[in-house]
């Protein structure tokens, strides 16, 4: 049985996360985010411009084939492609390229992506969607 904390549609991942931090980056105006959720570890970087949350702020993460319900302005949202997967049966890491900025899924529970078929070359969302 799955929480409410996590969630799975067909094609789509859903899960709740934390943002742990922000930090400056050695290109100038681009954050390096790391967000945290139950079994997850997310590192992602994204130009500052682009920012619509802040630290200690809890989100749904999306990743999703289709995209989902999200409000422009208030919530992240992003095309991108699944670069790299790695880990073999036991899937430990995923990488996705956002036009550059990259996302890097480190799983410590590899049991999340149960159900979700995730390629290399696959055509994704990538959303960070507000709570209320």
């Amino acid at each position: 049985m799955h929480s409410q904390r996590h969630r799975r549609v067909a094609g789509e991942l859903r899960k709740r996360v934390k943002v742990l931090s922000i930090a400056d980056s050695r290109i100038p105006r681009v954050k390096i985010i790391e967000l945290g959720g139950n079994g997850l570890k997310v590192s992602m970087d994204l130009h500052s411009e682009l920012l619509v949350f802040g630290e200690g702020e809890e989100l749904e993460m999306i990743i999703s084939k289709n995209i989902p319900a999200y409000k422009e302005g208030r919530d992240f949202c992003a095309r991108g492609v699944v670069v790299s997967i790695r880990g073999g049966e036991r899937v430990e890491k995923v990488i996705i390229s956002l036009w550059g900025y990259l996302v890097i899924l480190n799983l410590e529970d590899p049991s999340l992506l149960e159900g979700f078929e995730l390629q290399p070359t696959d055509q994704i969302y990538y959303c960070l969607i507000k709570q209320s």
